[in-house]
């Protein structure tokens, strides 16, 4: 059985609602078409599953997107036409307190950090949960876990400018995973960083996705899709299209 699949040209069934499997098919696309303001298609009547557990990237040139494609799976865009399913559930037909739920599932790094920079490392990743309203002992009890989880355990208390890009990068993922999500999606985060650091990025999150969190990461780097070893999406002229049926592995 596939890892993921996608299919512009399939039609789903007559239904449009969750299959009782939906719980293990955690990210899914059904004849969405997403277009920019300039009329040209990002995605153009596309079909897509990604299993529970998967490790899967996402590739395609610049502007294509990759980016967009994420934005819909944790609800900052909507398709113009078509569903988004996230865990089971119609993601774009979500608002309020059922949207931020639901968002608390999906952990997203961002290729530029974005750390806040009058924060320790500590408090940029225990800042998540503050805002949810957690309790200050449990704070203290995740993020030295996620912290550790990302090699930065004797970092929390410097400030984003004394790490690093590799670190920074290191503590978005600490903070994208602190909150215990099930879904981890990766906006080309390597993309800022040299050949050793952009591995050890790599080989973390293919660490948490053999925890049990399922992965979608964007990359540009044909150099990282070799060594990955994991299915290859490519999204061009509105088409999201296997490139590669190979099963995930360890990086080296």
């Amino acid at each position: 059985m596939p890892i993921a699949s996608a299919h512009p040209s399939q039609k789903p069934a007559a239904s449009l609602e969750p299959s009782g499997s939906a719980c293990g098919i955690p990210l899914q696309l059904q004849q969405v078409t997403k277009s920019y303001r300039s009329g040209r298609f990002c995605l153009d009547n596309v079909n897509f599953q990604l299993q529970a557990g998967a490790f899967a990237l996402l590739t395609g040139p610049s502007g294509a997107g990759k980016s967009t494609l994420l934005k819909l799976f944790y609800g900052a865009e909507h398709p113009d036409r078509g569903q988004v399913l996230v865990q089971g559930q119609y993601i774009n037909r979500l608002r309020g307190r059922a949207l931020a739920y639901l968002r608390r599932q999906v952990g997203v790094i961002f290729q530029d950090y974005k750390l806040l920079e009058r924060r320790t490392v500590a408090e940029n990743v225990g800042f998540v949960l503050a805002a949810r309203g957690l309790a200050w002992s449990e704070i203290q009890r995740r993020v030295p876990a996620a912290l550790s989880l990302v090699g930065l355990a004797d970092r929390g208390n410097c400030f984003p400018d004394a790490l690093s890009g590799g670190e920074q990068q290191r503590v978005s993922i600490a903070r994208a995973i602190v909150g215990q999500p099930r879904i981890l999606l990766a906006d080309e985060p390597t993309g800022n960083l040299d050949r050793q650091n952009a591995l050890q990025v790599l080989k973390i999150l293919q660490q948490l996705n053999k925890k049990g969190l399922t992965v979608l990461m964007t990359t540009h780097d044909p150099h990282l899709v070799e060594i990955a070893q994991a299915p290859v999406w490519q999204i061009q002229a509105g088409r999201l299209d296997p490139v590669t049926p190979a099963q995930p592995e360890a990086a080296q």
